[in-house]
């Protein structure tokens, strides 16, 4: 155990780097291709906005992606239909090191939450460097639970009769 969102993957791509464990970032290698994430949160909540973590080093050419699309589910099988973010045009150009790319959506229960990081990164729109890649790293979704209905007021107990006391 790696301890961190590798699970054991182990990166397989140029000198200094071959086979070491690829620890704590998720990202796309080689036209930065298309990549699906799903987050199964346990139960349904109330979600409001995803904040999407992000490490630019234009040296690495490591970008952010351009991209993404987020889709909700109560049961993992039927989604809504997918919410498109141009990140590039909502918070570029970005530069060299952390970012936390926030965007908001009108709230709406789900316990699956599915984004789509589209092909490309805020440099090389569509993937045309062979050597591009985009990076993740936290993606706090920014919830509460589900309402409960109220209970409902408790009824005094019915009045009756008593005879009186001797």
């Amino acid at each position: 155990d790696l301890g961190d969102l590798s699970d054991g993957v182990i990166q397989t791509g140029g000198a200094g780097g071959a086979g070491q464990p690829v620890v704590g970032q998720w990202g796309g290698f080689g036209n930065a291709p298309q990549a699906d994430v799903t987050f199964d949160l346990g139960e349904e909540f109330i979600l409001s906005s995803i904040v999407v973590g992000t490490h630019v080093t234009a040296g690495a050419n490591n970008n952010a992606p351009s991209t993404m699309e987020v889709a909700f589910s109560s049961d993992n099988v039927l989604y809504s239909t997918p919410i498109l973010y141009d990140l590039e045009a909502m918070f570029g150009p970005l530069s060299d090191g952390h970012h936390d790319l926030a965007v908001q959506f009108a709230e709406t229960s789900a316990r699956f939450v599915r984004m789509t990081f589209g092909p490309g990164s805020f440099t090389e729109p569509g993937g045309q460097d062979p050597d591009e890649k985009w990076m993740l790293d936290e993606i706090p979704i920014n919830c509460h639970p589900r309402a409960l209905p109220e209970p409902a007021p408790a009824r005094p107990p019915p009045l009756g009769l008593r005879r009186p006391m001797p």
